[in-house]
């Protein structure tokens, strides 16, 4: 079997070591015909693992057209039961945007297409003191935050905003919201790193109490926090359902008000999660472990999980691991601060799985539309989709 072919076979398994993701890229990226390649391997996949609904039936024809035999990839064959497995995989966008012009499974029918150059929205970040003072800032994070009297309490530096450190008995609260389309970083009084999701707002102290012997902050929305360690005071995050209590770790934390359930992910340390109405019920987390609360039932799933897919959003990637096309939807409005109205209702459960660069909407649209076709149009920041 050739080495290419070796390495998508593993791709399509989650196999892939992080030499061998490394190799892949570099291969795709050599030429448009590797990329091409690369692309009809996973859509013919695709289209064999539907064959008339007989999963077994699809796992043989899929054997045969890669010439080997065997039952290791009975496993993949149950484990991709989704209407589609999609890419623009290993930050390989260009080559989905050249093949989109060739390709006609890549893109909806440009008969059907209508679309105005899209300009993502830039609303700004805004910063509310506690004195009232209002202040907006630039992603670039330059300047100095000040009160009404002019007193700085906070400075650009390091690529972050940092709050005054003084000592305090009393906990005046500031706020920062984040629009859509964004995210920030800061630094609380007290050392602690807070970056923050597109969409998302965080109230904290001006400075930490002296007299209290917790550090409470409050979040909607998404937000990885790096706790400075404290062992005489918790640092706790409010949501509305939950409250997230860390001595000094790393976590993320999912809360926004459109999403069905608040996600806690551990990174580092240890935390403690609990329902704010019922504090006595907590789940414990270690690395790489998740609660997930759902806010139908009130229940709590703890669930092993790869942190990288709930912490690429730091770093402008954007990892769809087994996700349903509404909820890929709901992140694109966050990410690049668009309405999505979506009038083909036969895609919203569909599953799919890939990952994306710092990619534009369009491709991003573009390739999901390679195994599930539909027609959108994009004006005035308001996509919609169609059949």
């Amino acid at each position: 079997m050739q080495r290419h072919l070796l390495l998508f076979d593993k791709f399509l398994t989650n196999d892939l070591s992080v030499a061998e993701r490394e190799e892949l890229k570099v291969w795709v990226q050599e030429s448009e015909a590797n990329a091409n390649a690369f692309k009809q391997y996973i859509r013919k996949f695709d289209i064999e693992t539907s064959v008339e609904g007989d999963p077994e039936k699809a796992h043989q024809l899929f054997l045969k057209q890669i010439g080997e035999k065997g039952g290791k990839r009975k496993t993949r064959m149950q484990f991709y039961k989704y209407a589609a497995v999609f890419i623009v995989l290993l930050g390989i966008g260009w080559a989905t945007q050249q093949a989109v012009q060739k390709d006609k499974f890549l893109s909806p029918n440009p008969k059907n297409v209508q679309q105005q150059p899209f300009i993502k929205k830039q609303e700004q970040i805004t910063i509310t003191l506690a004195d009232g003072t209002k202040t907006t800032l630039t992603p670039d994070i330059k300047g100095q935050v000040r009160d009404e009297q002019g007193n700085v309490v906070a400075s650009a530096a390091n690529g972050y905003l940092t709050f005054d450190s003084a000592d305090t008995e009393i906990a005046k609260m500031n706020e920062v919201y984040i629009p859509l389309g964004q995210t920030f970083k800061i630094k609380l009084s007290d050392g602690t790193l807070v970056w923050l999701n597109a969409g998302s707002r965080l109230r904290f102290p001006q400075h930490f109490a002296s007299n209290s012997d917790e550090r409470l902050v409050f979040l909607e929305g998404e937000a990885y926090f790096d706790v400075t360690s404290n062992p005489d005071r918790p640092f706790i995050v409010n949501t509305e359902d939950l409250n997230v209590k860390v001595l000094g770790t790393q976590f993320n934390v999912s809360a926004y008000a459109t999403d069905d359930a608040v996600k806690t992910t551990l990174v580092e340390g240890a935390v403690h999660v609990y329902q704010t109405s019922t504090p006595a019920y907590t789940v414990n987390l270690s690395p790489s472990y998740q609660a997930s609360y759902n806010k139908t039932n009130q229940h709590f799933e703890k669930i092993e999980v790869d942190t990288d897919i709930y912490t690429s959003w730091m770093q402008n990637r954007l990892i769809i691991d087994h996700l349903s096309f509404e909820e890929i939807l709901k992140k694109l409005e966050r990410i690049h601060n668009v309405t999505i109205v979506n009038n083909a209702r036969h895609l919203t459960k569909e599953m799919y799985k890939g990952e994306f660069q710092n990619e534009s909407i369009e491709t991003v649209l573009n390739t999901i539309a390679i195994s599930t076709p539909f027609n959108y149009e994009i004006k005035d920041n308001i996509v919609t989709i169609r059949k």
